[in-house]
Parts: structure tokens; sequence; C-alpha cells
């Protein structure tokens, strides 16, 4: 017999039964543990990998991500959303908490009543998350309006495992449009403005410049027709774009103010052929004064000049305007006149009066602050002689911390009032700081005080380009969420 046959006739042997198995077991309820938090960057899987720039005072719009500065609609507004993961799909309890970084700004509880943007989420809030085992918090965490605060996110699942997030940390963003008027020397660079308003949390970023049509000069009746002017040149810019968080600054010549028809008299006085020529000093309560001279084309100092003989019955002499020359404080300044000499050669000879009537300047303005709106002037001449580019950046920082809310009085929707303030009624106008003088102090505004000041808001150019130690904390607290209305 074959042995195929033999084999066809055996039955089959049996199949060895499976090697055992250890069955996983079952998941459990309430064993899922919470691994990741973090804030979205984008997109609802996009988390930020790393530090994130949150831009408190722009709205979540996408007109403001120009993926430049801002990178996605996450890093707009006061309101982060927030991503949290456990390992596990299904409805799983947690909390969550913001943290303030240890260096954030310190408001106090005035502030806080004043302004609610000056208050960050500072409850634990509890959550459960979607079956996927996932939760999108998408309004419920809020930062304050402060400059350079860092913020993380702290989860705790019902186990107590934690998770934080990476930190985001607070800007201002603003842009600015420079308006510059034809042949006046402008600022070359503003690497000093933007950066000292760096330091507190403000980024300025430039929309490059337009050109203006020229004044010699403005004074307080000049106002409009400076917006005027200027208003054209922003017209043409790009600025509208970036409304309400945009800023002007027009750069202009001079920014006198001018005090018409005042007199200085010289008493006892030798007049007629041969005799000397008088010099009169140009002084009001002993301060020298400087006359109205090459300022505005047409505009001149003489406004007219007499001699009173001190015989009874005189009567007074005019004394024509070309027997009557304006002398230069010094010869690098020929128009920086303080002094006036008079020919009296042709004068009857005597003793007498010389009554002089000029115009002159009552003082020079740096630059200028428009209230209301979103215009800066940045004066690039003052006292005959053009500003240099530090002394622009001096003043550009000054002006725009008015703009932003300096020197903070404590009242309306402001931070508290700092500690060295001082308005009008000390010198100066509008709100300065008179930080590096004492306190008790009646003015501010003194011969001597310009030199020990120490702060860019002191009321005058005084070479300091920085924001004091009163002052600094405050403009990092400013709330810049309404932004400027336009000029």
């Amino acid at each position: 017999v074959p042995s195929a046959a033999v084999s066809a006739e055996q039955p089959p042997p049996k199949a060895a039964p499976p090697a055992a198995q250890t069955p996983k077991p079952a998941a459990k309820p309430g064993v899922a543990k919470l691994v990741s938090v973090e804030f979205l960057d984008g997109s609802d899987t996009a988390e930020l990998k790393g530090t994130g720039q949150q831009f408190v005072n722009l709205p979540k719009d996408p007109k403001w991500v120009d993926n430049t500065n801002v990178k996605n609609l996450d890093r707009l507004s006061r309101r982060a959303r927030v991503k949290v993961t456990f390992d596990q799909k299904g409805a799983h309890p947690f909390k969550l908490k913001l943290l303030p970084g240890p260096g954030n700004a310190a408001y106090s509880a005035g502030e806080k009543a004043r302004n609610d943007n000056f208050k960050y989420q500072d409850q634990q809030k509890e959550y459960v998350t979607d079956g996927d085992g996932t939760k999108i918090i998408r309004q419920d965490f809020f930062v304050t309006a402060a400059g350079l605060d860092s913020y993380t996110v702290e989860g705790e699942d019902q186990h107590g495992n934690k998770q934080t997030s990476k930190p985001v940390q607070t800007q201002r963003l603003v842009w600015y449009q420079q308006l510059k008027m034809k042949n006046v020397k402008a600022a070359s660079s503003l690497a000093t403005f933007e950066s000292e308003f760096a330091k507190h949390g403000i980024r300025l970023v430039s929309l490059g410049d337009k050109e203006m049509d020229h004044m010699p000069n403005i004074s307080t009746g000049d106002s409009e027709t400076f917006k005027t002017k200027a208003r054209t040149a922003y017209t043409a810019s790009s600025a509208a774009r970036k409304e309400p968080y945009v800023v002007a600054i027009a750069y202009t010549d001079h920014l006198a103010v001018k005090d018409s028809g005042q007199v200085v008299v010289k008493s006892d006085v030798e007049v007629g052929p041969g005799k000397p020529a008088v010099e009169i000093p140009i002084t009001k309560d002993g301060n020298a004064k400087y006359l109205w001279k090459d300022i505005v084309p047409g505009e001149g100092w003489f406004v007219s000049a007499g001699y009173l003989s001190n015989e009874a019955g005189a009567k007074e002499v005019a004394i024509p305007e070309a027997k009557c020359t304006a002398v230069p404080l010094r010869a690098s300044a020929p128009s920086m006149c303080n002094k006036v000499k008079i020919d009296v050669t042709g004068l009857p000879a005597g003793k007498g009066t010389i009554t002089l009537k000029v115009n002159w300047v009552n003082r020079m303005r740096g630059g200028l602050e428009f209230p209301g709106g979103n215009l800066i002037c940045v004066c690039t001449r003052a006292w005959w002689q053009d500003a240099s580019n530090d002394k622009q950046n001096q003043i550009l920082i000054h002006e725009m911390g008015h703009k932003v809310g300096m020197v903070a009085d404590g009242t309306g929707t402001g931070p508290d009032k700092v500690a060295t303030w001082y308005n009008d009624a000390k010198g100066h106008v509008g709100p300065h700081c008179h930080n590096g003088l004492p306190a008790d102090q009646a003015r501010y505004d003194g011969s001597g005080d310009l030199a020990k000041s120490t702060c860019v808001m002191y009321g005058a150019t005084n070479g300091k380009t920085a924001f004091c130690a009163n002052c600094a904390p405050t403009v990092r607290k400013e709330d810049l969420g309404k932004g400027w209305r336009a000029f």
C-alpha cells in the first residue's frame, strides 16, 4: 500500500490551542491624565512653541495681522485662547488659573476701580473636556492693559497632575506717520525714540515719510493753518489704515510766540551831534528778551522809537527805524538779538528819555502735542538754530509721552498720580514731572531748574531722553486700547 494511501486514511492531527494572552484591562473612568496646557497660536491645533507677544491694545481683527509684528489673530487683544489636552478621550474635569509673572505691573485698588482694563482674570476656573479629551477656552482668560507683563496658564486635573503653558508677554503696538515740512532738517533717525518706548512695552513702527508745505513759524494763532497743511499730507499717506492706533509726527520750523508792542525805556541819556550811540538792553523784570527778528518774512521787531528831552515843555521826537540797529548776542547767532543800538547824532543836543517799542519773543517751544487727536509737532529750529537729531528725539519722546497719557494725575481712567507731577500752576503748560527738584518748590521754571531736572517729562527740553523712576512704571501701565482719533 502506497504510503500516501496510508496517510490519507489516518485522521488529521488536532491543532494546538492558541497561547494564552493577558487581556488589556478596560479603561476606568477618572484615571485620564492632563498632559498639556498651551496658549493657541493661529488655529485650534497650533500651540505656542515659545513666548508669544500679546498686543493688548489691538482688537481681534484681521486688519491688524501683518505677518511682521502680529502673526495671527490669537496674538491680538487682552483675551487669549487656551487649549487643554488629556491623554485619553472622554469628559475629564480640570481646573485652570492664569499666573502673572513676578515682574508684572502692580495696579492699585484705585486704578482697578477706575479702569477694568487694569485687571486680569485672577480666579481659578473649572472645566470639563469635550469627548475627544481636549478643551479650548476662548474668552475666559484676560490680561491687563500694561506692557511687558508675562502670564502663563496652570492646569490641574482631579488627581493633582499639573501642567503649565508657555508664556505670553504683553505689548502695545502703535504706528507713526512722519510729515516733514519742505526745507526743514527733520530728524534722520528715531532710534532713540523707538527704543525708549520699547523699554516700557510700546512698540513703535514707522509708516515712512510724507512731505507737507512749509510754514516759517507756528504761533498760538496758527494752529488751524498748520493742521490743514499737515492733514493734506496725512491724507495722502497710508496712515488712515492704521487708525486709531497711529500718530502723525509733523516736523516744523520755529514754534515761536510773539509779544507785540513791548515798551523799553532808558532815561537820562545824552544825545546830539558827536554823541555815541545809545545801547538799550531788551529786558523785562530783569530777564533778557530777544527781538522778533528773522522768524517770519515780513514781520519785524521794530514798532517805534522816540526821544523826549528833559527840558520843560519838550515834545517827543520820533526816531526812525533806520537809526535803530539790533545787536546780536554773539557773532555766531546774528538774528538772536537782545539789545538795540540807537544813533542819536541827529537829535538836538541834550539829555532825555528814549522810549523804544518792539516785538519780542515770548517763548520758543520745542514741540506740541495737540490734545484730542493723533497729531504731534516737533520743532526743528529754536532760537534761530537747527535742532540736532538727539534734541528732536528728546522732544518727540516728551510729546509722545503726553500722547500716551503722561504725566498721569490719577483721574479718569488713567493710572495713579505720579509723585513728582506738576502742572500749569507751577510752570509750563500741561502736566509735567519735576523729578530732581524739591517737592515744595513754588515753581519749576527757574533758570537753574533745567539742569537739575532728571526726567524727559520735565516741562522744558533738558537733554534727557528717558522717563524717570517715577514716570516709567506709569508709562508701562497706561491703557492704549482706545487709540486716538485722526486730527
